[in-house]
């Protein structure tokens, strides 16, 4: 009597005939009946949380500890090896987007708006208290927006039959500052590729190769102020307080100290992306961290305003 050939083994996820172990097409391991089970879910966990190995810790260890690797692989072709900057980014902006608040992240409304649009909305009480007078550099742009913005939050009360309180509707906007601020860092980005671009011309790249290093950049400084940062001015907070001192979340040697970090890591970076010489990859550096400065001043703070106004 013939014998029946057994049936041939296929890939579960290309269907390709298998010879081994993994799938010569797809590199898929054999599926088998262990893999449906709950303990192999926790062995991947437990596989990806403990494998310093692995992808995603050697991309974490190389945006820390060694600017620019990344960006400048990737640019060359070498991607396999490490996590692309993008979800780098997206990495480090969730982990931003979720940790607690940071000092001067979020500005009150009357730090926002000049004085002359707030008292248009105050009572003459409040007017005649003392308040907060707030200048920022995208003022011309968005003062003329905040009063449209108050007007029609003003109007919308007064149909409604209640009268416009600018203390409630400051607390309101407070509360959701802080999320939309952080949803918005992304707006670093393109200002600082575009410095990028500017200060390195002569290196012929495209501007998304720029954008590339651009987002290691926000990605390694949104991780340093979660990571390292905010942890220790916690603690240096705690320690004042327990001592009876002032309270004071970061001293003015610790925020200077952050500038050169990030000057230094920016620096760094560039030279290992476009082989500058040391003296135009500080510039370049500078260059960048400067970008980051003006349009955290001037683009994002100008946005998180109008976006917050229209939320609330």
């Amino acid at each position: 009597m013939e014998e029946t050939a057994a049936p041939e083994a296929v890939c579960a996820n290309c269907a390709a005939a298998l010879a081994g172990e993994y799938c010569g097409q797809c590199g898929q391991r054999r599926f088998a009946e262990r893999d449906r089970r709950f303990g192999h879910l926790l062995g991947q966990l437990c596989e990806a949380a403990t494998d310093l190995d692995g992808r995603f810790w050697r991309s974490l260890r190389a945006l820390m500890l060694r600017p620019g690797l990344i960006p400048a692989d990737y640019i060359r072709g070498r991607r396999a090896c490490w996590m692309s900057p993008l979800s780098l980014f997206l990495f480090a902006n969730v982990l931003f987007f979720f940790a607690p608040g940071v000092s001067d992240l979020t500005l009150e409304l009357e730090q926002q708006v000049p004085e002359p649009v707030l008292r248009e909305f105050r009572t003459p009480e409040q007017n005649a208290a003392r308040q907060v007078h707030g200048r920022q550099l995208h003022n011309a742009l968005t003062a003329p927006l905040a009063r449209v913005a108050l007007t029609q939050a003003r109007d919308r009360a007064r149909r409604q039959g209640q009268a416009f309180d600018l203390e409630v509707y400051a607390a309101e906007y407070h509360a959701r500052s802080d999320a939309i601020g952080k949803l918005l860092v992304f707006v670093h980005v393109p200002c600082i590729a575009l410095v990028l671009q500017l200060l390195a011309w002569r290196s012929r790249r495209y501007f998304a190769e720029h954008f590339v290093l651009a987002l290691t950049l926000m990605a390694f400084t949104m991780l340093l102020v979660q990571v390292v940062v905010m942890p220790c001015a916690y603690l240096y907070l705690q320690a004042r307080t327990a001592l009876g001192l002032t309270p004071e979340l970061m001293p003015d040697w610790a925020k200077i100290g952050l500038v050169l970090v990030n000057i230094g890591y920016f620096s760094r970076a560039c030279w290992r992306c476009y082989a500058s010489p040391a003296w135009l990859a500080l510039l370049q550096g500078f260059g960048a961290f400067a970008a980051l400065a003006i349009s955290s001043l001037f683009v994002y703070r100008g946005l998180q305003l109008l976006f917050t106004l229209w939320s609330v």
